[in-house]
């Protein structure tokens, strides 16, 4: 009893010499008594043969193929079998026979096939997608890690600038009322002091009444003037969109810079808050302008679109590096970010403007309704910086 012949039932793509080393290969692999068999190796055919010639006819045999799945497997009698579909793994093919007078040869031959599996289910490939899993997860966590540190470390340095305008504000004030309101008030006090010891005389009396008027009008100039500093008036009295035509006016006034304004009313019913952090970053934006962009001219749009207020102010100077921007250090930056960002929209700078190589466009846009952020608020790139 032997295993006659052993072949591969070759792919449709496979070539006549490409079947030919693999038909000399199985031969040879058959008298070392294993076979291998790869992945797109599609059957396994086998022939068998009972060494006894006196009635051929007669003879029997039994195959089975032992391993795998279903650990038994019996093949039939036939002196050909096709193995194909085998599961990855490691089996033993057994065939006995028996001559034509009955005798059985129990030995047989005996044939170890391996199966080998796709590259994907090897151990090897295995591990290697488990490092590279393990390794994007540590690069994620790591990456995620410091953005949250440069984020804490931007949040502690804008509450540290935030206390100390604060305080600055309040010597501002406190030297602004002891200096100006102080005199002014004394001076006042003087005339008043004068004109009771003093009979009343037509000439003088009336230049001394003249001097304490012009002496309160100038105080109450001073304390109109501070007050707006600490809080414009516009914000109370007048809508959203009046507010920010009032605030253009002012800095064209001072500034001398060209402004142009297309400023749509403002919808009924805005969020105080939300009003005011639009008010607050436009006068950040317009301070900046003036402060360092070296510009000529300002172009301001503001709209409603898409159930956000959408505030846009253009500049023709020299416009923003990129470190400019992302640096933890520009603080003004930061604040607004972080005030747009406290009322669920986006901020956005874009530098140079649309090809040239200066100017300035900053985007803001704020919901109308209640969506303060909690998460993650907007992202920034070279060509549009989103805060």
């Amino acid at each position: 009893m032997l295993i006659a012949n052993v072949s591969v039932v070759a792919h449709p793509e496979t070539d006549l010499a490409r079947s030919s080393i693999l038909a000399r290969a199985f031969r040879a692999a058959l008298n070392r008594g294993m076979i291998v068999l790869r992945p797109e190796d599609a059957a396994l055919t086998l022939d068998f043969a009972v060494l006894d010639f006196v009635d051929p006819s007669r003879n029997r045999l039994s195959v089975e193929l032992w391993g795998g799945p279903a650990e038994r497997m019996l093949l039939g009698s036939q002196d050909r079998a096709v193995l194909g579909g085998l599961a990855p793994g490691d089996y033993e093919l057994r065939v006995s026979g028996a001559t034509a007078g009955g005798i059985w040869n129990r030995e047989g031959a005996v044939l170890r096939i391996v199966v080998a599996p796709p590259f994907w289910r090897t151990p090897a490939f295995a591990a290697g997608l488990a490092l590279v899993l393990i390794l994007a997860a540590w690069a994620a966590v790591h990456s995620r890690t410091a953005a949250l540190e440069k984020r804490a470390e931007q949040l502690r340095t804008l509450t540290m600038h935030i206390q100390d305008a604060r305080e600055e504000e309040r010597k501002t004030a406190a030297r602004e009322v002891h200096d100006e309101l102080g005199q002014l008030l004394t001076a006042a006090k003087m005339d008043l002091s004068w004109l009771r010891n003093h009979p009343p005389a037509p000439g003088a009396f009336g230049d001394r009444v003249g001097e304490a008027i012009a002496v309160v009008d100038s105080a109450i100039e001073s304390v109109q003037s501070i007050s707006t500093r600490l809080r414009p008036k516009a914000l109370d009295t007048l809508s959203l969109s009046e507010a920010l035509r009032w605030q253009l006016e002012d800095f064209r006034r001072r500034s001398k810079v060209e402004c142009q304004a297309i400023i749509d009313p403002a919808p009924d019913g805005i969020d105080e808050d939300a009003a005011t952090t639009m008010f607050r970053v436009f006068q950040e934006i317009l301070t900046n302008v003036g402060r360092h962009a070296e510009a000529s001219r300002v172009e301001v749009r503001f709209e409603t679109v898409d159930g956000s207020m959408l505030l846009q102010v253009r500049d023709n100077g020299r416009g923003l590096p990129e470190s400019v921007v992302d640096s933890p250090e520009s603080l003004g930056i930061l604040g607004m970010r972080e005030r747009v960002r406290h009322e669920g929209g986006r901020f956005e700078i874009e530098s140079p403007v649309d090809g040239s190589e200066r100017g300035t466009r900053v985007s803001v846009r704020v919901p109308l309704g209640k969506r303060r952020a909690t998460g993650s608020g907007a992202k920034t790139t070279k060509e549009t910086r989103h805060a």
